[in-house]
């Protein structure tokens, strides 16, 4: 729920509708761009999923001329309390609760009886094991405790420019893995505020 995520999913969605424009012949071949994110800690409703479309801000009228286009948000809050009588869960609850559950014996509780579900357990198992994953997530963890110590030092001493290189030093290895997944150079750019330039050097 930081700006930084919800800034870099909407930039994401954007680019897939201007892809799907630029792919389009006409309107009747225009595809879909639906993005699914999911609410942990401040839900964006008290619904379960929630639909978010454009409106007027004057006359709260919903537009409906982008049909094609959709954003979904599931609330993860109101799915852990859903409890664990697995008898009484839906599938999908089930499969959303496996999302957010963290205990491997409460995890197989929710995928017995259904191949797929217990397959996608055991594949949660195999990635909770793999040092990439690990370290992955470990270095975001690094990461954002740095940027906290950063700001930290910076409002200590009464000094910006540490901060400020610090948040330049961010940008250019976010840069970095973003060319490691082969993302556009405009999109890169526009998340990060590096200038093309920049960007080539890396």
């Amino acid at each position: 729920n930081r700006a930084s995520t919800r800034f870099r999913n909407s930039a994401h969605y954007h680019a897939g509708i201007v892809n799907q424009i630029e792919r389009a012949t006409d309107i009747e071949n225009l595809g879909k761009v639906i993005q699914i994110s999911f609410d942990n800690e401040a839900p964006f409703s008290d619904d379960l999923i929630s639909t978010i479309r454009r409106a007027d801000i004057k006359t709260h009228q919903i537009d409906n001329s982008e049909k094609n286009f959709k954003k979904y948000k599931i609330n993860l809050s109101k799915v852990r309390k859903l409890g664990y009588n697995v008898d009484k869960l839906s599938r999908f609850e089930r499969i959303l609760l496996i999302m957010t559950e963290k205990k491997k014996r409460k995890l197989r509780e929710l995928a017995k009886g259904d191949k797929e579900l217990e397959y996608m357990v055991k594949k949660l198992e195999k990635i909770s094991k793999n040092p990439d994953f690990i370290n992955y997530y470990n270095e975001e963890t690094l990461d954002k405790i740095g940027r906290q110590l950063d700001i930290r030092e910076a409002a200590k001493e009464g000094r910006t420019s540490g901060f400020e290189d610090g948040l330049h030093q961010k940008s250019i290895e976010t840069a970095k893995r973003m060319l490691c997944e082969k993302m556009d150079m405009n999109l890169i750019s526009k998340i990060t505020g590096l200038s093309k330039e920049e960007i080539q050097k890396l």
